[in-house]
Formats: structure tokens, C-alpha cells, sequence
């Protein structure tokens, strides 16, 4: 479950909100990786209609960063040989209205230094001081 969450207007719609809860950052070796999940509230859909990420945030998939700063730099997504993302997909990801789905994203580890960390989706600063799992 979620330790905090942020709910804010769905992007591109004219009612509707998301809820994105942070879960965890965790370190492993040379990588940091962020669990997240993302609810939908979006009045009027049915129960049983399958909401991807990508519809949550306007057809377009979120843009999630990590800030440091204490070293003043911004940590985005790993992209693979293939030059993919190392993120959840945005359309096959699914849930339904008001149920979360969990995401991960993967990033370059900050330094050893760095105890906390900023969440950003999208240039939104989502949550501050988001502790650095060793």
C-alpha cells in the first residue's frame, strides 16, 4: 500500500482526478527503482471499463523524474539497448475507475549521499523528501 498519496486533476479532462501513491525507492546496485500506484477517478465510467495510464494522463504517458536537491540534478527514466523505457507501459497497464494500479520506474541510483529525494510527474513536484530505500 501507498505511505503517501497526491491526488490532482486528471490532465485533459473536464472532471476526474488521479491519485498517484508513492510506495517505495529502493536501491539495487547501480539503479534506484520507484513503485508508484496510480488510481483513476473519473465520474461516469462504468465499473467494469478498463483504464490504462496512458488515458489517465490525456493520452499521453507520465513523465516521472527524481530530483536531488542537495546535488542539483534531475534523474529521468533508463532507457534499455532498444532505447525503451524502463517503466511500466503506459496502455497495457490497466485498471478500472477508483482501483489502483501499481507502476515501477527505474532510474540511475543518486549517490550514497543522498538520504531523500523529490518526486516529479510531469514537472509537478508530487512529493518532497522521499526517503532513499538502502
Amino acid at each position: 500500500p501507498a505511505s503517501r498519496v497526491v491526488t490532482f486533476a486528471a490532465p485533459g479532462r473536464p472532471s476526474g482526478t488521479v491519485s498517484v501513491g508513492f510506495v517505495s525507492l529502493r536501491l539495487d546496485g547501480r539503479l534506484a527503482n520507484l513503485t508508484l500506484t496510480l488510481t483513476p477517478h473519473f465520474p461516469g465510467t462504468p465499473a467494469t471499463e478498463e483504464i490504462s495510464i496512458f488515458h489517465m494522463f490525456s493520452d499521453s504517458a507520465p513523465d516521472v523524474s527524481l530530483v536531488d536537491t542537495t546535488n542539483l540534478k534531475r534523474y529521468v527514466v533508463v532507457r534499455d539497448s532498444a532505447s525503451q523505457q524502463l517503466e511500466s507501459d503506459v496502455v497495457s497497464t490497466r485498471t478500472t475507475n477508483d482501483r489502483p494500479v501499481t507502476t515501477s520506474y527505474t532510474f540511475a541510483a543518486p549517490p550514497g549521499s543522498v538520504r531523500a529525494i523529490d518526486l516529479y510527474v510531469n514537472d509537478r513536484r508530487l512529493f518532497d523528501n522521499v526517503p532513499v530505500g538502502r
